[in-house]
């Protein structure tokens, strides 16, 4: 689903749901095709799609992401996990606002220099995930972490509902069930 913004005001106007006939993880031409159509008639969608990675603003965390992604590789490898990945504020990156809001301050998304698929058949699952951006408080057991400022795990993500974790499908598709999410502080 995709908010519908009038350019002028920024409000929202409402929400147009894409069905597609095929289970797919990789959407984005169909909803950039569907944000195109938007702006031609002077709406747009959230500019999350708009915005390229490499535009992002580099956050001040940018010089410990090496030693991140080095924690989370040994997490992955010790333990045998499938995929560790880093979410961190929209603003802090210079992402744009999310698919639910076009506050950038209020989501969170994938920091694409810190995560780590150990296991190739999740690969989607992680590219998923950075398509996605999540509510603080409604983004699974990440939006709840970010929230409380405690350290979150979920037996079964699948369990979410899509409003309160919009990647559970995925999660569901890969077989993908505990998670756990630990907020770190500077």
């Amino acid at each position: 689903a995709l908010p519908v913004f009038e350019i002028g005001s920024g409000d929202c106007l409402g929400v147009v749901e894409i069905i597609m006939t095929t289970e797919k993880i990789n959407y984005r031409p169909e909803v950039e095709s569907v944000c195109k159509a938007l702006e031609s008639v002077d709406l747009r969608s959230s500019e999350m799609l708009n915005i390229s990675q490499e535009q992002g603003q580099k956050g001040s965390y940018e010089a410990i992401m090496p030693e991140i992604l080095n924690v989370l590789r040994t997490v992955c490898d010790t333990h045998n996990l499938p995929l560790a990945q880093t979410w961190a504020p929209c603003s802090q990156q210079g992402k744009a606002g999310c698919w639910h809001s076009d506050k950038n301050a209020l989501c969170v998304s994938t920091v694409d220099s810190a995560w780590y698929v150990r296991d190739q058949q999740v690969m989607d699952f992680h590219r998923a995930c950075s398509e996605h951006h999540l509510l603080r408080g409604r983004g699974g057991i990440v939006g709840k972490a970010f929230e409380t400022n405690q350290a979150c795990f979920a037996i079964d993500v699948t369990e979410f509902s899509k409003v309160d974790y919009p990647l559970s499908h995925h999660a569901k598709m890969f077989g993908l069930r505990a998670a756990v999410a630990i907020r770190l502080h500077s």
